[in-house]
Formats: structure tokens, sequence, C-alpha cells
């Protein structure tokens, strides 16, 4: 018969089709050559100063040139959905910064927080560094609201290392979007993770996290000392 009616065949049930069955064949003997190219990337960014970007990116085209994996399997393994991600989110983060949104939702927090005392200030000074985070890196989101913070507390004739140190544990909580941090990115495709699975689970990450900083922090940093 002609070659088009082999898939008509293989969804009925009158007839087994027999196709070639492929067997995947591990390369066990460049198993060493791989757990050399990811000492070797680690060892550029601990020695060397390298980003670790550009030495994950050394270690894998050692492995397509050392024959580890070829060309094709490497462009295969990329999760595009990631890719494409990330992509539209960091222009979102510098948008944040650069059009003063981030800045008004901070004066708008402090406003609306401002009647509730110190403690509850502190508390907005953290939540909105955490929030802040999830759109663009930690270190921009901390130079950004740690200003902020001190003139908070000047203002208050609080503690200032009290502020600033809120914004920077804030700043880490990265738990509520996959392009919060780099580690949630990595998981977000061979996890087969959605969105708001981040949500789910960060957002309570989130709220212990601030009851315990808001225990802590001050007994390290009095608000007054």
């Amino acid at each position: 018969g002609s070659a088009h009616r082999v898939p008509e065949l293989q969804r009925g049930r009158d007839f087994l089709v027999l196709e070639p069955l492929e067997v995947e064949r591990l390369r066990r003997g460049k198993a060493p050559i791989a757990i050399a190219a990811l000492i070797f990337a680690i060892l550029l960014v601990v020695l060397f100063d390298y980003h670790i970007s550009l030495a994950m990116v050394i270690a894998a085209l050692i492995m397509i040139l050392t024959g580890c994996l070829s060309i094709e399997e490497a462009h295969e393994s990329i999760d595009w959905r990631t890719v494409f991600l990330v992509a539209g989110m960091l222009p979102l983060g510098m948008a944040m910064e650069q059009t003063g949104t981030a800045r008004y939702l901070a004066d708008m927090m402090l406003d609306l927080l401002g009647d509730w005392g110190p403690v509850a200030i502190l508390a907005g000074v953290y939540l909105l560094a955490a929030l802040i985070t999830q759109a663009m890196s930690n270190a921009a989101a901390i130079v950004l609201i740690v200003p902020i913070a001190l003139d908070t507390a000047m203002g208050l004739g609080a503690n200032h290392i009290t502020f600033t140190m809120a914004v920077v544990v804030g700043a880490a909580t990265s738990f509520l979007s996959p392009v919060g941090h780099k580690a949630n990115v990595l998981v977000f495709g061979p996890g087969g993770y959605r969105f708001l699975d981040y949500a789910r689970v960060g957002a309570l990450l989130t709220i212990v996290l601030l009851v315990v900083s808001m225990i802590v922090l001050p007994l390290f940093w009095p608000l007054f000392p």
C-alpha cells in the first residue's frame, strides 16, 4: 500500500504495525568529560570571577566539541518556553525601574502604612522588596529600595540598619515567580511547572519569612537603638 495509509493502520485495531525500536545508547565513556566540564565551569566562576552564564556556555561548548552530545541534541534540550519567559520579564523589570513605577509603588505602600507604626512600615519595606524583586534582579531591587528605606528610617528616627537589612532579606525571597531567581528558571521547564505554581508555594513561604524577619531583625538591630 501507499505510505500515507500507514498512519491509518496504526490508529486502527485490525493490524499491529511493527516499527523499528529506537534504543537510547548511553555514552558512558563521555561521563568523565561531562563531569570535568562542569567542574571547570565552577572553577572559572570561583577562581577567575567569570559570570556563571559565560562559564556554563564554555562548558556546553566543551561537551559538544568532545562529543558528549551533538548540536542537534543540545538544540532539542533547550526549553524555549523558559527562554521566551525570561526575554519578556527582563524588559518589564527594566521598564519598572526606568519609568519610576517601582518608586511610585514604594511611596504608595509607605503612605498606606504610615499610621500603623514603625514595625508595620518595616514589614511594608520588606514586602515591597520581595514584590519588586520578582520582576527584576535581586541587586537591582536592593539598589532601588534601599534609598527609600533609608529615607523612611530617618523620617521615623529609627535604626537605618534595620530597614536596610529588611530590604536585603526581602529582596532575597524570590519565590513568587519563575523569573524571580535563576534557580527558579532552571527548574521551570524540566519540572513541568506553571507560572502560578510558584505563587501558590512562594506566597506562604514569603509570609513565613516575613514573620520570622520581623521577630529576628529587631533583636539584632533594634528599631530604636
